[in-house]
């Protein structure tokens, strides 16, 4: 027996849920030539033979392109299963791309955290409740409920600690950008949520699962909310953690609906079973927006506070240069306060030195708030 037959038959025999499903798929596939042509015989009675032989080839070809696709579809449900099930191998990567993607995030490396999304295995629980929806799983859905539940409080505990404990950890960009979600992060969440669960049931497309990892990026802001209770940064917590949910809930809501458009649900021969799963990805679909509409309130005060502030800085922009157009601004700081502090770094090149006072008080009007200006002055040899 080659290696990798031994390695799944190894897995399988030390899972039982996936053993499960692997016993159903034998009972299923035993069903022979016979049975069906019983089947058809009841549905279709003696117009089946009305072609003859030829009425009784098509009908065997029929049940070799059933029995086929019943085969793929328990095999594409145990892939999904054995993604989402409690293992060593679970923990061993989530813990290890946890560890880089924070590592990623403290040295704001964009290339060390897409690698920690690679190796993360957070998606494979999510495809596996959706799927358990569908099938009507009770055993699959709490299987991938709990492995969800312990991997999230994992990276959370880890990430919490390591914030805590290590000195002087600087917020970077890479972490502020995870902590600011928008409606966009909505859409992207469910288009990749799509793309994620297709390839994991179409082989053709399976090797588009890495990019997939990439764009949705469940971990990086788990560590970013574990970075910001471990800082206790409350909203950068309370920011990533939404972006987390956004895409757990827009994931799970668009696999569902690719499970069912590919039939993922136990196989009958009457429309009861298809009615049932109809009902039950309509049900949790349902839910499902709701949940994303719930979602979707902060998001109002997340992107009307991003707008004010990029509106807040194109003011400070415009007013500084009209009084100093010989001078570049090289950056600026907005310090929240009453009043607000506007620190602003001007790369000095004109002959007359800024008036502040007159620049605070033209700040102050346009902005329509109580501002207080510092200019620090740097010249091109300062900047080399």
């Amino acid at each position: 027996m080659p290696d990798k037959e031994k390695d799944e038959k190894k897995r399988a025999d030390n899972n039982e849920l996936v053993q499960e499903i692997s016993e159903e798929k034998k009972r299923e596939t035993k069903k022979g030539f016979l049975s069906h042509f019983r089947s058809a015989l009841k549905t279709k009675g003696i117009s089946l033979f009305g072609r003859g032989v030829g009425g009784i080839i098509d009908e065997y070809k029929a049940y070799k392109d059933k029995k086929g696709e019943l085969i793929e579809k328990y095999e594409a449900y145990e892939t999904v299963v054995a993604g989402s099930t409690d293992t060593i191998e679970y923990y061993v990567l989530l813990l290890l791309s946890c560890l880089i993607a924070t590592m990623g995030l403290y040295i704001n490396s964009a290339a060390v955290i897409i690698g920690a999304m690679i190796v993360a295995p957070l998606m494979g629980p999510v495809f596996g409740f959706s799927a358990g929806i569908l099938w009507g799983s009770g055993k699959t859905i709490t299987e991938a409920v709990t492995t969800l539940l312990k991997g999230t409080l994992l990276v959370i505990i880890v990430t919490s600690l390591l914030s805590f404990f290590i000195p002087s950890i600087v917020v970077t960009p890479e972490i502020l950008s995870r902590s600011k979600p928008s409606f966009f992060d909505i859409i992207i969440a469910i288009s990749c949520g799509f793309i994620g669960a297709y390839a994991y049931v179409n082989k053709r497309v399976s090797s588009a699962i890495p990019g997939v990892a990439i764009s949705v990026a469940l971990l990086p802001p788990l560590c970013t909310a574990g970075i910001g209770i471990g800082l206790r940064q409350w909203d950068l917590a309370m920011g990533a953690g939404l972006l987390y949910a956004i895409n757990l809930v827009g994931i799970s809501t668009a696999a569902l609906i690719v499970f069912y458009l590919v039939r993922l649900h136990p196989q009958s021969d009457d429309k009861k079973e298809f009615i049932k799963a109809t009902r039950r990805a309509l049900g949790s679909f349902f839910i499902s927006l709701l949940f994303l509409l719930l979602i979707s309130l902060p998001l109002v005060y997340f992107t009307a506070t991003s707008l004010q502030t990029s509106l807040e800085k194109e003011t400070i922009y415009n007013v500084i240069n009209s009084f100093q157009p010989g001078d570049s601004i090289y950056s600026f700081e907005i310090i929240p306060g009453d009043p607000e502090e506007i620190r602003v770094v001007l790369l000095h090149q004109s002959k007359s030195a800024p008036n502040v006072r007159l620049i605070e008080s033209k700040l102050a009007r346009s902005l329509k708030k109580q501002v207080k200006l510092t200019v620090f002055m740097m010249n091109q040899a300062e900047q080399e």
